[in-house]
């Protein structure tokens, strides 16, 4: 397996990964602000991949976000096995639909 899979009823699983001991990581992606939620959406995703791919193997999950809640901060220190990663990412948008017509046209 090369680290990226597409669960039958997880859909839209972010990332399934390994760590360097071999051991499934499960990762999720938030744009924003990570509410409690996600808790219980990566908690699903952990368990199909124990049950199913990893064979009750043990399974950890990520979860990268710009800001937590506070629900979520102490959710995942109740799980023990869910990581909070703070991303820093700016994103700037440029219309170059101009410069695709200019292009076409002349």
């Amino acid at each position: 397996m090369d680290g990226n899979l597409t669960p039958g009823p997880w859909a839209s699983l972010t990332f399934l990964r390994f760590d360097k001991a071999g051991s499934f990581v499960v990762i999720e992606l938030k744009a924003g602000k990570a509410a409690d939620s996600v808790c219980g959406q990566i908690l699903g995703y952990i368990a199909w991949v124990r049950k199913e791919p990893a064979g009750g193997q043990k399974v950890r999950g990520i979860i990268v976000a710009s800001e937590f809640s506070d629900r979520l901060r102490y959710a995942a220190e109740a799980v023990g096995s869910l990581a909070l990663i703070q991303h820093n990412i700016t994103f700037t948008f440029s219309d170059v639909t101009a410069l695709a017509e200019e292009k076409v046209g002349g």
